[in-house]
């Protein structure tokens, strides 16, 4: 078969040559066979096949021995490189799955780094000091494998059945806003917050709508922001200083029914709690969930970090 520069192709079996390998570095046709865990006549077929691919004999053999020809003494030098190749990949693919180590990449929402993720990455990390940790702060939407994550933390519903969903929680969320700005006076209706200023969380420049229950359906809303973060943080500590109304999550608070109480430093603060306002308005809970690609096979890795956000999920549910 000639190649497009004139020279002559062959289609070359690398296993036929690996096999080959192994009846030159055994002597025996036999004792290649029961190393490689394969029947003779395999074996006796995959040399013939390559000696016919390379038109040149490669072996001298007997009722007993094997013989390299001159030609077998050269192809050899190559074919003992795939040796050597297939053990490398070999030990690279038991360590993956016996030893966590390599690279996790994660994306998150800015807010829920804060608090519990941020510390929970730096307790894996000392407790898996081979693994690295690429974190991503966004409140997109990313796509797992177009953009090369391992795991990604998002709330709910999810769409992409190819992912698993490991829920975390349920997100609360509703309207607050602190004593300050109110100054006794009361939010009746949605549409009245368009008389107050409003904090907006936006994801990607976009602003995230106020989702509000009217007639037993979600209605988006989208209040006049006297401020936007994509940090759900940086809303809630701008909604404690009376700054505006904030639409919230219970997490924004460090707290749920599950987490038990808020951290002191919370209290310690000097700000003034935040009041739940339109309460008749929430929308029901959303869940919140831990997504990663499904596989078959899993490296240690990536075991070992699931294996560590359900123990940390766990004890937070515990305490």
């Amino acid at each position: 078969m000639q190649g497009v520069n004139g020279e002559c192709e062959m289609k070359l079996d690398l296993n036929a040559a690996y096999v080959f390998a192994h009846v030159a570095k055994w002597g025996s046709f036999a004792e290649a066979a029961r190393q490689l865990q394969m029947p003779s006549s395999s074996v006796s077929r995959l040399v013939q096949n390559l000696e016919q691919a390379l038109a040149v004999k490669l072996l001298l053999r007997n009722t007993r021995h094997v013989k390299l020809t001159q030609a077998g003494t050269m192809v050899l030098q190559q074919a003992e490189q795939l040796i050597g190749i297939k053990e490398t990949i070999g030990h690279i693919s038991v360590s993956q799955h016996v030893k966590p180590q390599g690279l996790i990449r994660i994306s998150a929402p800015q807010g829920f780094i804060h608090w519990p993720l941020g510390q929970w990455l730096m307790a894996f990390r000392q407790a898996y000091p081979d693994v690295d940790i690429d974190l991503v702060s966004s409140n997109r939407l990313v796509d797992l494998h177009q953009d090369k994550f391992d795991f990604a933390f998002r709330q709910g519903p999810l769409v992409d059945s190819n992912l698993v969903a490991l829920k975390l929680v349920d997100l609360q969320y509703g309207v607050y806003a602190s004593a300050e700005l109110l100054q006794g006076k009361v939010i009746s209706t949605p549409d009245e917050l368009n008389d107050w200023p409003c904090i907006n969380l936006t994801a990607d420049t976009k602003v995230l709508p106020w989702l509000l229950q009217q007639a037993g359906k979600d209605r988006a809303y989208y209040p006049s922001a006297a401020m936007k973060f994509e940090d759900s943080h940086l809303a809630y500590q701008a909604a404690m200083q009376g700054l505006g109304c904030a639409f919230l999550a219970n997490l924004a608070f460090y707290q749920t029914a599950s987490y038990g109480q808020s951290p002191p430093q919370l209290q310690a603060t000097g700000l003034s709690p935040l009041i739940p306002l339109l309460q008749e308005y929430w929308p029901a809970p959303v869940g919140f969930y831990m997504v990663y690609p499904e596989r078959q096979l899993q490296a240690a890795k990536d075991k070992a970090f699931i294996a560590f956000i359900r123990q940390q999920m766990q004890s937070l549910n515990e305490g």
